[in-house]
Formats: structure tokens, sequence, C-alpha cells
């Protein structure tokens, strides 16, 4: 691997050192941006040594469906076309829409061929590992910054699995709030109510599975002791894990630690190159709360096929287009598609799409500077908001009104000047990185649209 070199910071030294690491968990479900702040490099190259070691093989790539309830892993696969619009979580028993942005986290583990991982078999664990470890690992932030593992282990009363026709027992304490548990191995939930007057005695409480459920022998306990009896009577393997939040106390995590969300992967141009295959299946779209698109166009192509001809002016585009992408590339976009001389690109975050924004009018200016000529005229609109991932002519794609607008957004664009929407413009650090640019902001009318759209069009300062 010869360009494995060009990775700064000696990412691929910690690579090695990640895959023969004494703790068995720590190549699995890897986390690339935590990687990446562990070893003090740069969140972007981390994902880009990930992606290629996928690619070769030495990683395996999986697609994590997370509930936005409760935090659980609900569903694994070694595929993005597997993945659906929307999930049942057992644990919750409620059904989510599945988003882009919170619902769907990547992860690598070592390739089997090159470890075996005892983790990559959570049925064999016990019962403080697969919670603790793998279940929860990823799992959300609670509002004073402590990882989930160390919020709720404080509250947690019973932790254990049961085999196939066992039956298991614990003494405990409970405050008023709800015992809350769950089978990490049936995936599904159950809770008991806990209120009134503390009891004196231990109260008597059984839970049974049965089926894809826990029956429970108490509608509501008091706050005070708790004689628990678990069964498992199935022919299956079950297990437990219950906890009791004080009333006083935070209910749930307030956020998640960054993590390589379904969103940020779309928007890698590393990801769209090596990856072409995954896509969704069939008619399956997943829904995205927040993408940025930039659109760009040459002005006067058609001209220039004319004047120097076809195969010298394809030349030309074909350049532009390499110097496009290693701009959107370098700022943590992707190019989704290019439609004649435009390019429809996207990026997770306004100030890395305006960047490249300004780079790109830069550098076509210092092409045609070195060329003598003014041959390459770029216009570009930038535009943010909903929509859905859906595959289109075997590619991921984008589609709905964001995309429709930010399109028209930037046929408002003259030769070198940026059309940016208000959306946009008050992304963080979007102003700054635009700043070597005169800023004019106009109300415009946009087909489709009931009401006039705010845009700023920046031209190049004198």
């Amino acid at each position: 691997m010869t360009a494995a070199r060009e990775w700064p910071g000696g990412l691929v030294r910690e690579l090695e050192r990640l895959v023969r690491s004494e703790d068995e968990f720590a190549p699995y479900r890897v986390n690339p941006f935590r990687f990446a702040a562990d070893a003090k490099a740069d969140a972007q190259a981390s994902l880009q040594l990930f992606l290629v070691a996928a690619k070769l093989g030495l990683f395996a790539m999986q697609w994590d469906l997370l509930c936005t309830g409760c935090g659980d892993l609900v569903e694994r696969f070694d595929a993005l076309s597997f993945m659906h619009s929307s999930y049942h979580c057992g644990i919750c028993q409620t059904t989510y829409e599945a988003t882009l942005e919170d619902s769907i986290e990547i992860s690598f583990t070592v390739s089997p061929e090159v470890r075996e991982l005892r983790a990559a078999r959570p049925e064999t664990l016990p019962a403080e590992d697969f919670y603790y470890r793998w279940l929860f690992n990823g799992a959300g932030l609670v509002p004073d910054g402590r990882p989930y593992t160390d919020y709720i282990r404080p509250f947690v009363r019973f932790l254990g699995h049961l085999p196939a026709g066992t039956t298991a027992t614990a003494a405990f304490d409970v405050e008023e709030g709800v015992l809350t548990g769950f089978d990490g191995l049936v995936k599904t939930g159950f809770w008991t109510e806990v209120r009134g007057e503390r009891a004196a005695a231990p109260q008597p409480l059984r839970y049974t599975l049965a089926g894809k459920s826990y029956d429970a022998s108490a509608g509501e306990l008091r706050p005070g002791p708790v004689a628990l009896t678990i069964s498992n009577p199935t022919s299956g393997p079950a297990s437990a894990f219950l906890f009791c939040v004080p009333l006083n106390a935070p209910q749930h995590p307030t956020g998640y630690a960054p993590f390589l969300s379904a969103k940020k992967l779309f928007n890698s141009q590393t990801f769209r190159e090596l990856f072409r295959g995954q896509v969704l299946g069939g008619t399956e779209s997943l829904k995205a709360q927040d993408v940025v698109f930039l659109f760009t166009d040459l002005t006067g192509s058609t001209a220039l096929y004319e004047r120097i001809g076809d195969v010298k002016a394809y030349a030309l585009v074909r350049q532009h287009f390499d110097a496009l992408t290693a701009i959107i590339a370098r700022r943590a976009g992707a190019i989704v598609k290019t439609i004649g001389d435009a390019v429809m690109a996207t990026f997770s975050e306004p100030r890395d799409a305006a960047g490249a924004a300004a780079a790109m009018l830069d550098e076509i200016e210092a092409f045609n500077a070195a060329r003598g000529s003014a041959d390459l005229l770029l216009k570009i609109g930038l535009h943010r908001g909903p929509c859905i991932a859906v595959t289109l002519n075997d590619r991921l794609d984008f589609f709905g009104q964001t995309v429709n607008v930010a399109a028209r957004v930037q046929g408002l664009a003259g030769p070198e000047e940026i059309c940016v929407t208000e959306e946009v413009w008050k992304g963080e650090g979007v102003p700054a990185a635009l700043a070597e640019f005169t800023a004019k902001l106009e109300s415009v009318p946009i087909k489709g649209l009931t009401a006039p759209l705010a845009v700023h069009r920046l031209a190049p300062a004198a």
C-alpha cells in the first residue's frame, strides 16, 4: 500500500495498533471519528482510511440501525440495500422513521480473515460485556458529558443472561419512578411503575418471558425492597437488563457522541468512488433532515465547443470537473452527479459548501489566467433543507423540493457569481468563508415557491 504513506499523523500506524489491540472490543464497531480524535488526526482523513481499508477487505463496513428513542441497536446490515425507511423498536414498542442523520450509524469491524473477535459473537459474551461494551457501544451522552454506560450504572438493579428454561432471582431497592427492563437478545422491553408510600416488606415481582414479550405479575410497585424472580421458559436464550431511574434524575441522554451517520457517509467523495454498488434497495428511500446542495454550471460552453472544437473543449471541461471534484472532496463533500457541464454536489455543513464555492471560483480564475483566456466561467448556487435519498440509475441520489430550488438558485447566478440562499447564509462560518466577495441581498421569485426567496448574490471584489 504505497498510497497508505500519504495519510497524515501516522494514521496507518494507529490503525495497526488498533487491529493488534489486546482489547478485543477495540477493533470492533469502530467509529472513525472517535478513532481520529484519539489519534489527534483529521476526521476526514480517518474516514478515508477506513473506507480504503474496507475496500481492501481489512475491515468490514457495517450499517447499524439505531433507535432514536432508547439508543438500542435495532438491526445490523452488511449492505445499505437492506436498509428500510421505518423500523420498530421492540424495547420502546414504538415505530420510528429512519433518518440519515440520527438513525443510521456506519462502523467498521476488523475482518474475520484478519482477526477473529469474540465481540463479533455477542450471544457468547458475558452479560456485563454484552450490555456495557457491545449493545451500548456508541450510545449517546447525558447532559453532563458522561458516556451513557457511566450514567446508567448506578441505576441498574439486575443484569444477567437467562438460558433456555432457567429462572433467576434478585433482591434490591427501588425509588419512585419506573423500573425499566429490556432484553437485548430477544429485543423486547418491559417496565413497572413505582409510586406511593415506601413499602416495609419485600414486594414480590415476577417477569416471565412469553414469546417476544415479558409478562409481569405486578402492575405497580411502591418504593422500597423488591424480591425479583425472572424466568425464561422458552427454548431459546434470553437476557435482562433492569434499571430504576428516580423521578429527579435525567430520564435519557440528550444527544449522541459524534458518529459516522449515513448523511456524512453519503457526502463523502471517497465512499461514492469506492462503493458505487452501495445503494438503497428497490424503491426504498430514506429521509434527510438537512443537506446542503451545491450546483455549478459553465457559461458559454456551447460557444467554446464551436470555437476550439469538440476534442479540445471536452478536454478543458474534463479538467474543470477534476478540479471541482478535488475541491469538493477536500471540504467533506461529494459529487452526486454531473449533468452536461453542470455539477450537483452535497455537503453536511454549510461552511464546507461555502468554502468549496469560493475555492472553485479561485481555481477557475487561476486556470484561465494560466491559459491566457477566459474560456471557463463558472456559475454556482447553494441551498439547503430536507430531502430524501433514493436510488436512481443505479446510484445514490437525492430528490425533493430542496434539490429543485437549489438548481434554480444556481440558474440565478451570472458568470463568476455565487447565489446563496438565506438558509445557507445563516449557517455557522458561511459569511466568513465568502468574505472575499461582495454580497447583495435580493428577494427573488422562484418557480414552485409561493413566496419570494431571500438570496445573497456574491461577486468577486473589484
